[in-house]
């Protein structure tokens, strides 16, 4: 926490168990001189999410949140190991949705998660690390999810950016 000339900033970490997701419910406007409210929509524009990239190192990690996949009906799942395998897949062509790891052995998959949010590829980590990782300024609104990733967490986040699954 620390207070600045425009004001406090402070960030909080909210365990994501107490997180809900929006169901997309109408809200009001503030009416501005005299004005009626009107409805707005916050409905994300339903997507469906025909494949995703997994980059995991871990063959046993990267096929469960492959069933996982699965089981949300995603058919088409590529997984890759390493970040330049990644990368020259994302050369061929865009997955509907990517899920990195955050750590590849030695490296760690923050400047691809740069490189594939400038493609406006929706992304999330995986991470044995807890969702307390310190993720740099340029990703840190991108969701984090633990390993052994939880289906309905994972369902959640995916819908979050307004896929339906």
């Amino acid at each position: 926490m620390s207070t600045k000339i425009t004001g406090l900033n402070a960030v909080f970490l909210i365990p994501r168990k107490y997180v809900e997701f929006g169901t997309g419910q109408t809200s009001t406007q503030h009416a501005t001189h005299g004005e009626k409210p009107q409805a707005v929509s916050t409905a994300n524009t339903e997507k469906i999410l025909t494949s995703a990239f997994i980059v995991e190192d871990n063959l046993l990690i990267s096929l469960d949140l492959k069933k996982h996949l699965k089981q949300l009906g995603i058919d088409k799942i590529d997984i890759f190991g390493d970040i330049s395998s990644a990368r020259a897949a994302l050369a061929k062509g865009k997955p509907s949705m990517m899920f990195l790891d955050v750590h590849l052995g030695n490296e760690n998959t923050f400047q691809l998660g740069i490189e594939i949010q400038k493609l406006s590829i929706p992304f999330l980590f995986i991470t044995g690390y807890g969702a307390a990782i310190e993720l740099p300024e340029e990703l840190s609104d991108v969701d984090i999810l633990t390993k052994p990733v939880d289906t309905t967490l994972l369902k959640r986040s995916i819908e979050a950016f307004g896929f339906k699954v």
